[in-house]
């Protein structure tokens, strides 16, 4: 019977994190009686059979290594995985062939990843997804999850005062040191310029030429518009609850003065940049990076603005966390025993409640699908930023509660008239 979750590249940084997480929840559903739900351990994946044998007798859970070469290898290991959580970088290399096992296997996929370029190979795969009953969820880590539940919750705002979200900005505060994938991800984008999404259309603009100020933790900073999955995920999310099917969509990161002169640079000079040898060499530098996100401060902050057409009305809600990581691992245990909840319910195929222009439909749990257009509800009830009224501190009793008995991190909302803050602190003070 398929009801195990599996974590594949469960031995590295964030993997590790993930385990033990997946771990904490398989025991307190024992403790509690709830088999349904979580039925079998979890079982950890991955290449190296000496750190999968250590971690799995530290935690006291089965693993299999399987390369990700080994197609049938894929096959048999995921034989009875209902969810397979992908915490392995770079995704790059690691996502479309474990898609192509889910696909063969039936097996619902999620994964942590933030590269656009990965984004939309995994959407053409939505079709295959659709008829096979296979849920295809990049992105429920802390850099899409948090801003796609904060869009969800802007375009409620603005729907309930009677405006349509047309334009969006999201924006990133800055890692100590950024992650092999994003910085490839620069690198490519150099030639043809930057991705936006104008009026529903993806367009290029020059590299390093759009730039705008956000508010991270109440300091103002620079950001330059780069390339993040929500030039993808802002769509469809909205698209799925009804609204503007010409979404105005400009990401940004957060640099320093010195990288954005560079980046600027780089633009002017991208004909030199992106000749064959200078550009090979940069994407050789660029591996020399690690494929998670790294440093000792792992802090992060999330901005999206939303406003209407004409910018008559506009919102900007904050998401912030002190360790990205942690979150990231939290958050993917959270989908990943959510969608388990609604396998253990039936009926088959599964499907998972959506509000579409006031009404509640059902949609089939299957197809390429973004974290707040299928689990806005599930979202809600844990950060309940939605419920928080303006002007004031707080929010609702949900959103300051302790997580679980379990949970390492207490959620609160903290508003002003000018902005939506939804923060994650470790510990429970």
């Amino acid at each position: 019977m398929k009801n195990r979750l599996m974590i594949y590249g469960a031995t590295g940084t964030v993997g590790r994190v993930v385990a033990r997480q997946a771990e904490e929840c398989w025991r307190e559903a024992n403790r509690k009686g709830q088999l349904d739900i979580w039925a079998r351990p979890p079982a950890l994946a991955g290449r190296d059979v000496g750190a999968l044998r250590a971690l799995g007798g530290e935690l006291g859970l089965p693993w299999i290594a399987v390369s990700l070469d080994d197609a049938d290898g894929l096959r048999r290991a995921m034989a009875d995985a209902a969810v397979v959580i992908n915490a392995a970088g770079p995704f790059e290399e690691t996502a479309e062939p474990i898609v192509k096992a889910c696909l063969r296997t039936g097996t619902h996929y999620l994964d942590l990843c933030g590269e656009l370029d990965v984004f939309r190979r995994l959407d053409n795969y939505n079709l295959d997804a659709l008829d096979l009953g296979v849920l295809l969820m990049p992105g429920v880590g802390f850099v899409v999850l948090a801003s796609d539940y904060l869009l969800r919750g802007i375009h409620k705002t603005l729907k309930d005062e009677g405006f349509e979200l047309t334009q969006v900005r999201v924006a990133l505060s800055r890692l100590e040191i950024m992650p092999r994938g994003t910085v490839k991800s620069m690198i490519e984008s150099i030639r043809e310029g930057v991705l936006v999404r104008r009026h529903g259309r993806l367009v290029h603009v020059p590299a390093g030429q759009v730039e705008r100020q956000f508010r991270f933790a109440g300091v103002l900073r620079t950001c330059t518009a780069v390339q993040l999955p929500d030039l993808i995920t802002a769509p469809a999310t909205i698209r799925a609850v009804g609204g503007s099917e010409e979404l105005s969509v400009e990401t940004f990161g957060e640099m320093r003065p010195l990288e954005r002169l560079n980046y600027s640079m780089s633009g002017i000079f991208a004909s030199v940049l992106q000749a064959s040898p200078v550009r090979d060499w940069l994407l050789r530098q660029a591996d020399l990076l690690p494929a998670e996100p790294g440093g000792d401060d792992r802090e992060q902050c999330l901005v999206v603005e939303g406003s209407d057409r004409h910018g008559a009305r506009r919102e900007v809600w904050s998401f912030r966390v002190p360790d990205a990581d942690a979150f990231s691992a939290w958050s993917s245990v959270m989908l990943a025993e959510a969608i388990l909840k609604i396998l253990a319910k039936g009926p088959y195929p599964p499907e998972v409640p959506i509000v579409m222009s006031g009404l509640e439909k059902a949609f089939p749990l299957a197809g390429f699908r973004t974290p707040a257009s299928t689990f806005y509800g599930v979202l809600d009830s844990r950060f309940g930023a939605s419920k928080a009224s303006k002007g004031k501190a707080g929010g609702s009793p949900q959103a300051q509660r302790t997580l679980s008995d379990r949970a390492t991190q207490t959620p609160w909302v903290d508003v002003d008239p000018s902005v939506t803050t939804v923060q994650f602190r470790l510990g429970n003070d």
